[in-house]
């Protein structure tokens, strides 16, 4: 799971990036509203843990612009504790409201329940394959595939787009990013071969000169 961390407290950020990643997350910690907002709109996270008072945009105001584009689960810190403050951020769509000063046990409590409610979301199913929406889980026949985290995105960004062919240059601007787009678009022929291979062979067609493509005909969402 990949968690934004929105903190611009030195000790209380990287407390929490620390903790959280002897847990198992993946976290980004961005320190400023503006850099937050760019980040949530150029990546991919499961849930985000946002200060209310930041540089620049404040929680309140980049928690209204990501639920305009996003159902994200989102747990505010704040010093704020009045009831008129936490009406403020669950009016605006906050999850949940946690007051500083807290235990990073009981946040990493709230942030497994948030990601467990939110996880009761799609699946696809491909053939004997079922990808979990967001959870970078894969199973083939009811058992594991033990896919890498790139491998999975690429695999999930496919059946995202269920019976449309992406072009390459689609899947390594969302995938890698701004890395070397010559390193990323080699590496990317092994990724879709190393999918194939777990997965099975036929699971992605080529588009030749252009990209890829997953049939529609072949894939069931069910919840």
């Amino acid at each position: 799971m990949n968690i934004l961390l929105v903190e611009d407290n030195e000790i209380i950020g990287k407390s929490i990036s620390v903790y959280l990643k002897n847990k198992g997350y993946k976290v980004e910690r961005i320190l400023d509203g503006e850099e937050a907002i760019d980040s949530f709109e150029n990546s991919k996270y499961n849930l985000i843990v946002l200060d209310w008072m930041l540089p620049g945009f404040d929680g309140i105001s980049i928690l209204d612009h990501v639920r305009n584009i996003s159902d994200i689960p989102v747990i505010i810190t704040t010093a704020k504790s009045e009831l008129d403050d936490k009406k403020e951020g669950f009016d605006t769509g906050a999850d949940d409201f946690l007051v500083k000063p807290f235990e990073l046990e009981e946040l990493y409590i709230r942030i497994k329940n948030l990601l467990k409610r939110s996880n009761q979301i799609e699946s696809v199913l491909i053939g004997n394959i079922e990808l979990f929406l967001g959870q970078y889980k894969v199973t083939k026949n009811g058992e594991k595939i033990n896919l890498t985290n790139k491998e999975f995105l690429i695999l999930e960004y496919l059946v995202k787009h269920i019976g449309i062919v992406v072009s390459r240059t689609e899947i390594i601007d969302y995938i890698w990013g701004e890395e070397s787009v010559f390193e990323s678009d080699d590496k990317l022929d092994v990724y879709i071969s190393n999918i194939r291979k777990k997965t099975y062979k036929h699971l992605i067609e080529t588009i030749k000169g252009f990209g890829y493509k997953i049939e529609k005909e072949k894939n069931k969402i069910r919840n």
